[in-house]
């Protein structure tokens, strides 16, 4: 399906903004471009800094919670780390372990670690989980989660009847209910009554933010000196579980964690660290960027995770030497080549459903087949939402371990099979809202659902999909109507480079405007060619090398994925055709050379 180009159109008061403020022309197009509705300050989000971080005491919650974190350290107490089994759940695990121990002296034998199993367990604080804490010897004293406990009352009261303290630290939407009253604590942004600015903040930062009151709390107490280290050097984990989680990166705190996280990466003898170098590169002064923790590491991580137990994942972060580290990565590795053989699989199952799916339901796709696999739904739904420009749900059996949990419902027949489904969304239409309007439509369709604008998560039983199917894409025909957009796949542009622009010169100026991310994407340009060589590339030919002429220049340019196998280019040499492109070096062709990294060309 072609992608519809839509032309970006920036606020002229932030376009002059930016001018006066010292920005050239091309990158104030692009400022003027991201952040139309912002009505925040400039220099937060595009000088991004530590100091523009709120206080950690601004979260509703966090100066209790550190209090008795500090008393349970005091106490010698056990204290055990539950967190999601995503790279946002482990990183925010690997920032609470080193933090406790590194920073606060708890010796290892009083911290104890749980992440749950994706297929065994589900998500959160599952039933499973909570089993097997309780089970366990000695029971903790007190139980921290992170990126996960905000919609698991149930799971909690279990503890809290043991009398186990749980402090919940989460990102993720409300539930109708409110917050888990059974939690001693509940620190997450996303809370109406928390006075935190910054609602996009991952989970792995809700950690840190903890983490980092806990250690003015012990400075209060007289128990650190003012000047003991702050926990700035454990940013490289904040930086790769904010970026995996593709929160926003129009958020000036989530842009300065991401810079500092990689410089931090980059300057770091972290042997995780040098094991990825190695991986990537096999150089030891390679330079870590935005893209390597969204498309190099971060699957890497979650491909554990989806397809098979996580700890894995975890001990490759906290590894201790580089032998340690490189072993742990290989084998994430090649995980994570199963993970996208079956990911390619099920998409194109997925796709082959969606072009009869769509005569029916136009602005939505809702997707399911009894052999789909739980752990790559959500990157099939994503894929989904790329080519067909509409919100995506993917849905797949639950294990028995999810359906074992659920109440029991009056109206549901008890043998029908549970669902369990990710979502993926076009930028203008907020997932989780649509849900929340479903779910007060309709009260009994979901059993459960959570996540945020971009992404969610839900459960349905079978016999409520269809059901859901013409409710869903209600809501999503709405939605798009209102926002005056096409169920189509589209491309966002910034407009045409002069030839000026369209060089070394005009990509040094946008990387000046780094880091790019969800809500913040990456500059994307369209200029009328003229086709002078052109080569398909690929097992499949899937890809397209080309050349091009614009006045006087000559431009080489890539197209990754331009061609469904047996596809064909519509244009010849001599054609003039309409190029999206994004700029990028060329590292084959010498320092100061660009590559356009084509996104679609059309014949004019």
């Amino acid at each position: 399906m072609r992608n519809i180009i839509k032309p970006l159109t920036g606020n002229q008061r932030l376009y002059q903004q930016a001018l006066a403020t010292g920005y050239t022309p091309l990158q104030a197009k692009v400022i003027a471009n991201r952040l139309a509705t912002a009505s925040t300050l400039l220099e937060p989000v595009l000088q991004p800094a530590l100091r523009h971080i709120p206080h950690p005491r601004l979260l509703a919650d966090a100066q209790k919670a550190a209090q008795r974190l500090y008393e349970a350290l005091q106490k010698e107490q056990t204290i055990a780390i539950v967190t999601d089994y995503d790279v946002d759940g482990i990183t925010s695990h690997a920032i609470l372990l080193h933090a406790l121990q590194d920073f606060f002296q708890c010796s290892g034998g009083n911290l104890q670690s749980w992440i749950g199993h994706r297929i065994k367990d589900g998500y959160g604080l599952s039933d499973n989980l909570v089993r097997r804490i309780l089970r366990y010897n000695p029971l903790p004293d007190v139980v921290i989660t992170a990126d996960c406990g905000s919609s698991d009352e149930a799971r909690i009261a279990l503890l809290s009847e043991k009398n186990i303290h749980v402090i919940v630290t989460d990102h993720h939407a409300i539930p109708a209910g409110g917050i888990p009253q059974s939690a001693f604590a509940v620190i997450n942004p996303q809370r109406a009554d928390c006075a935190y600015p910054d609602k996009t903040i991952a989970g792995c930062m809700v950690s840190w933010l903890l983490m980092s009151l806990l250690r003015q709390t012990f400075i209060t107490k007289g128990k650190l000196a003012s000047d003991s280290p702050k926990l700035s050097v454990l940013l490289d984990f904040v930086a790769l579980g904010t970026v995996a989680d593709a929160v926003s990166l129009a958020s000036a705190v989530n842009r300065a964690v991401v810079l500092a996280g990689l410089r931090i990466m980059n300057q770091s003898t972290r042997p995780c660290w040098q094991a990825m170098k190695t991986l990537l590169s096999n150089q030891p002064d390679y330079s870590f960027c935005v893209e390597d923790l969204g498309y190099q590491i971060g699957p890497r991580i979650n491909a554990r995770s989806r397809m098979a137990e996580p700890y894995l994942a975890l001990r490759y972060i906290l590894a201790e030497d580089k032998d340690s580290a490189d072993k742990a990565l290989q084998q994430l590795d090649e995980e994570n080549k199963s993970r996208r053989q079956t990911e390619k699989t099920m998409l194109s199952q997925a796709c082959q459903q969606a072009q009869n799916y769509l005569t029916t339901y136009p602005h939505s796709l809702v997707i399911f087949d009894d052999c789909f696999h739980a752990g790559v739904q959500g990157i099939v739904a994503s894929r989904l939402v790329e080519r067909f420009g509409v919100p995506a749900i993917v849905c797949s059996l639950a294990c028995v371990a999810e359906k074992q949990k659920m109440e029991p419902a009056a109206n549901i027949d008890q043998s029908d099979p549970l669902l369990v489904a990710s979502a993926r969304t076009v930028n203008e239409i907020p997932v989780h809202k649509i849900l929340h309007e479903i779910n007060t439509l309709e009260p009994d369709i979901l059993v459960s659902y959570g996540g945020h604008k971009g992404a969610a998560g839900l459960k349905l039983y079978k016999q409520n999909l269809d059901k859901f199917r013409v409710l869903f894409e209600a809501q999503c025909a709405q939605a798009m109507r209102q926002q005056n957009i096409l169920p189509q796949p589209g491309l966002w542009v910034d407009g045409a480079l002069t030839e000026s622009q369209l060089s070394y010169q005009g990509f040094c100026e946008l990387q000046h405007l780094q880091p790019f991310g969800r809500e913040f994407e990456a500059p994307c340009f369209e200029n009328v060619f003229i086709v002078d060589h052109f080569v398909q590339r690929g097992r499949d030919q899937e890809h397209l090398s080309v050349t091009l002429f614009m006045g006087k220049s000559t431009y080489r340019g890539i197209w990754f994925n331009a061609f469904e196998p047996g596809e064909y280019p519509e244009f010849v040499k001599g054609d003039e055709v309409r190029v999206c492109y994004q700029l990028r070096l060329d590292e084959y062709a010498g320092e100061g050379k660009i590559q356009l990294l084509i996104k679609e060309i059309q014949l004019l």
